[in-house]
């Protein structure tokens, strides 16, 4: 309660001083100095770090612009204090972010000193007036300005005198003003916080808050309002809700003001009783549109939930300011007596324009907001003798204490209201945000399960505080955000999952992932959460088992076979999804409608798939081989090539071979369920499979041809499509015998393909020879072309053919692309002499692979050198990232980028331009060259 103070033997105030729409001179010389004073001397206490106060007002009234303005702001290390929608707000602003405010088409003006003259809109008016009050605001907290104007002994006299006759200035709400079940979204932390209903407007002083002013205005002429006491009062109510910020920094406080001026009612409210607000106050709030049957508490909740919604704030609260006299009953409610009064957690307070009765009534407007604000959120008066307990953590009050609570004091805010109003801490954070999220994860089911990709579902909350507030023990909340969940197999690596909403960025999130393939086994899949305040959650976890019941095929060709044993083995009921019909191999490639178990087949999908199949595993099997070339199967579990036994003994003439659409044929050392494998034996026989004891089997390597060996050079070919063939070759005929290595046969389709001539994967590469003949199929242009030569003494050249296709000549290692090859064959042969390669002319080849993720090459040709930059940019022209600013030599260069802008951080999925220039240095008579190419990003 806020004691009544007598004016016996004191002088009388008969009339408030107003402040002026536009200062004089010596005022704007003051304030002027006011803030000078401000900004420099007591720039520590004004804001924190290299931040200082700016008023910033927008080209034109936009709700949406302003909000966007005050989230960059908020991005850029700075934070709005006090928002005036729809076009202006005051904050804490950086230089740089200064700079860049000013440079804003959206921004109309950018100001850290008073304003003595401006013409703008009502709201930019009032905001500026608030900004000027706000500066005197800061100055005086610097100083020390506030203090208590009377002394206790006055104050103690005078409420001996007047009390009797005051009502007490804070209520509790009505408790059926609780009963109607109501809902709210609960939504991102720049709006309602996470477990919070619709009467839960103001509960912790913590975040951003909506103010809703109502300034009432009766029928009568009694005490009707003047602009300027419109003026005074609102920038009574700006300094005292600045009052509240600059008192914790830490709980980020900013204000957005819902001002409503002469709103009609019927009564004049001073001539009546204080509490009287919930008469008039239903026809302020009908005006506005909120009359429903809910009474006027329901009502006054709407409202507010309504402006908390509309102005993207944690909390809302709302005031009524009815005009007064002080030269008339000392500007007091008539009946009864009393100023201000509020409601403990609102949802409104009531307080007269000015009363001489108010204690502390040289700041009246700064105090009298502050401290009915304070019992808007929970706290107790401190000088009632009453020992009171308030807030979500049950506070009790201290009376006494040098507080805005007792006296209206603005000396500071006592440890028990801190207490009540959720300033308290554990740690760093304050107790409202340092509750650990929890985590759930939905049990996979069924399990064991045949999917080898298994996916999951989850969902994470933040960590809700208990609400043990004696005045309404309502709901559990928290204004955190879950920013991220990851995934981890068996505890190792952590991967990120996916929000099932646009971003991480809500108080509950629903989550998805989707495992990598696995082999048949038992795995536990952990999940862990994570919130903006970087508190993890415990992990939780499901122990899952997969058995071999699914063949897992790509897009396009496949190499397959059937594991099991089934009762129907026709290719359309094992493999419904399969383009084709499958492919055998008897010495040609035929056509067959089953696939039986022990052997291997061709199959084309037109995408990726993990298919059930139906029956018993098979542990062993006998297949029949001819002499050549044979496609074999697998086994339910996954076995190492050196289980195959042939009876009677036949001798492999090969390496076993799998396929993979992207790379083409590749040694293998493992056999895995579903897939098929290509054998070369030299005559007629049985192969058989067994899967051996558990654990063998993984200590199995998949094989790869000896050219990871420094002896062996390579020659790498890839097609727009991404696919990528590799050939070996070496210049000592004693490191390999290539007849070990010859390839199976092309797909029975016309797909990429580049081998020898010769069928051989690795060849020996002579002088003395006219060369080693490269055939290509159906390949889709450009076809890119990269090496490793190991030798250094000769030259190696590659010759596509054709006039218009130049030879390249290979050293060390390179890159280059092929756009128009002049025939399905080339030629690679050796030189007597090194060669150096020369470039032909400027060109900037297509990144490869495109589309990418992450990580693209990008090929670029200098005829001469030249100062270059490589840049990338966005569908919008935006600079993502430069690649390349120097001078380069003449000749091939690459480099790669891996989806990372200038600032490190990842570059999002779509479109980018990647751009060349080139300016010779030898010679300034060439002009300079450029180019740009497009590229696509697929996460």
């Amino acid at each position: 309660m806020i004691s009544p103070c007598a004016t016996s033997g004191r002088e009388q105030i008969t009339a408030p001083v107003l402040q002026r729409p536009l200062m004089r001179n010596t005022e704007l010389v003051r304030v002027m100095l006011c803030v000078v004073i401000v900004l420099c001397v007591f720039k520590s206490v004004v804001v924190a770090g290299e931040h200082d106060l700016a008023l910033i007002l927008l080209s034109k009234s936009d709700r949406a612009i302003l909000f966007d303005v005050q989230h960059e702001i908020e991005k850029m290390g700075g934070r709005a204090l006090h928002v005036f929608p729809p076009d202006a707000l005051v904050a804490t602003v950086s230089e740089r972010a200064i700079s860049a405010l000013r440079n804003d088409p959206r921004i109309a003006r950018v100001s850290r000193e008073p304003i003595a003259s401006f013409r703008g809109t009502k709201i930019q008016s009032i905001a500026v007036q608030a900004w000027e009050k706000v500066l005197q605001n800061r100055l005086a907290i610097a100083q020390g300005l506030y203090k208590t104007s009377r002394s206790a002994t006055q104050a103690q006299s005078m409420q001996q005198e007047q009390w009797r006759t005051a009502p007490p200035d804070v209520l509790v709400p009505p408790r059926e003003a609780f009963t109607v079940p109501r809902s709210v979204r609960q939504s991102t932390s720049s709006s309602v916080p996470y477990g919070a209903d619709f009467y839960d407007t103001s509960e912790f002083f913590f975040g951003s808050v909506s103010i809703g002013v109502l300034i009432v205005e009766s029928a009568g002429n009694a005490y009707n309002w003047s602009n300027s006491h419109i003026t005074e009062t609102l920038n009574g109510i700006v300094a005292g809700m600045d009052w509240w910020v600059a008192r914790e920094p830490r709980a980020n406080l900013t204000f957005v003001y819902d001002i409503h001026e002469r709103v009609p009612i019927s009564a004049e409210p001073i001539q009546g009783s204080i509490g009287d607000d919930v008469t008039w106050g239903a026809e302020a709030l009908a005006a506005l549109g909120y009359s429903d049957d809910g009474g006027v508490f329901y009502n006054a909740r709407k409202y507010l939930n309504d402006i908390r919604s509309a102005n993207q704030t944690n909390w809302a609260t709302m005031m009524f300011v009815v005009e007064s006299d002080p030269a008339v009953n000392l500007g007091r409610f008539a009946i009864g007596g009393g100023y201000a009064h509020s409601y403990y957690g609102g949802p409104w307070l009531t307080m007269a324009r000015y009363s001489t009765w108010a204690y502390n009534f040289e700041n009246y407007f700064t105090c009298v907001p502050a401290h009915e604000t304070g019992h808007n959120f929970y706290t107790t008066d401190e000088y009632n003798s009453v020992k009171e307990h308030g807030g979500y953590f049950n506070g009790p009050d201290q009376d006494g204490a040098e507080c805005i609570m007792n006296q209206n004091s603005l000396d500071g805010v006592c440890d028990s209201s801190r207490l009540q109003l959720g300033w308290r801490f554990t740690g760093n954070e304050f107790d409202i945000l340092n509750v650990r999220p929890t985590i759930s994860l939905e049990s996979h089911i069924p399990n064991p399960t045949i999917d080898h990709t298994p996916s999951y579902n989850g969902t994470a909350v933040v960590g809700l505080l208990p609400n043990n507030n004696p005045y309404g023990q309502r709901h559990a909340i928290s204004l955190n955000t879950i920013t991220g969940v990851e995934y981890s197999l068996d505890l190792s690596q952590w991967l990120s999952t996916t929000a099932s909403n646009p971003g991480w960025d809500t108080g509950s999130e629903s989550f998805s992932f989707i495992s990598s393939v696995l082999p048949a086994g038992t795995y536990t899949f952990s999940v862990r959460a994570t919130d903006n305040r970087g508190s993890s959650s415990d992990n939780a976890s499901d122990l899952l088992a997969i058995t071999n019941s699914t063949v897992t095929v790509g897009e396009d060709w496949n190499l397959i076979s059937s594991p099991f044993r089934v009762q129907d083995a026709r290719a359309t009921i094992l493999f419904p999804g399969a383009t084709s019909s499958p492919f055998a191999f008897d010495g040609r490639y035929i056509t067959q409608d089953t696939i039986n178990h022990g052997l291997g087949y061709w199959l084309k999908f037109s995408a990726a798939d993990s298919i059930a199949i139906d029956g018993s595993e098979l542990l062993d099997d006998t297949v029949h081989v001819h002499g050549g070339w044979n496609i074999i199967g697998s086994l339910a579990e996954p076995f190492p090539v050196n289980e195959l036994v042939a009876v009677p003994p036949l001798v492999v003439l090969s390496s076993v071979y799998g396929y993979s659409s992207g790379f083409g044929y590749l040694p293998v050392g493992l056999i895995e369920p579903g897939k098929g494998y290509w054998i070369r034996v030299n005559g007629a026989g049985n192969i058989t499979m067994h899967v051996p004891p558990s654990g063998a089997a993984s200590a199995a390597q998949t094989l790869v041809m000896p050219g990871q060996s420094s002896d062996f050079s390579r020659l790498t070919f890839a097609d727009s499509t991404g696919k990528v063939r590799t050939l070996l070759f070496t210049t000592c005929a004693t490191l390999v015998h290539p007849e070990y290595y010859e390839l199976p046969p092309p797909i029975p389709s016309s797909v990429f393909d580049v081998r020898f001539t010769s069928q051989r994967g690795i060849e020996i590469l002579s002088s003395s020879s006219t060369g080693l003949l490269i055939e290509t199929q159906a390949v889709h242009g450009p076809l890119y072309v990269s090496w490793k030569i190991a030798w250094t003494d000769r030259g190696t050249i590659l010759d596509a053919g054709g006039q218009s296709v130049s030879p390249l000549q290979l050293y060390g290692t390179g890159t280059a692309i092929l756009n128009e090859p002049a025939a399905d064959r080339m030629t690679l042969r050796l030189e007597d002499q090194v060669t150096h390669g020369v470039a032909r002319q400027f060109a900037l080849y297509q990144s490869y692979p495109n589309p990418f993720n992450p990580t693209t090459e990008i090929v670029y040709e200098l005829a001469e050198e030249a100062r270059v930059t490589l840049t990338i940019s966005d569908l919008i022209g935006r600079q993502v990232v430069t690649l390349v600013d120097n001078v380069e030599s003449e000749g091939m260069h690459r480099v790669v980028w891996n989806a990372e802008t200038n600032q490190l951080t990842a570059a999002a999925s779509g479109m980018y331009f990647y751009t060349i220039v080139a300016t010779p240095t030898l010679n300034g008579a060439r002009r300079m060259s450029t180019d740009t190419r497009k590229m696509l990003l697929v996460r």
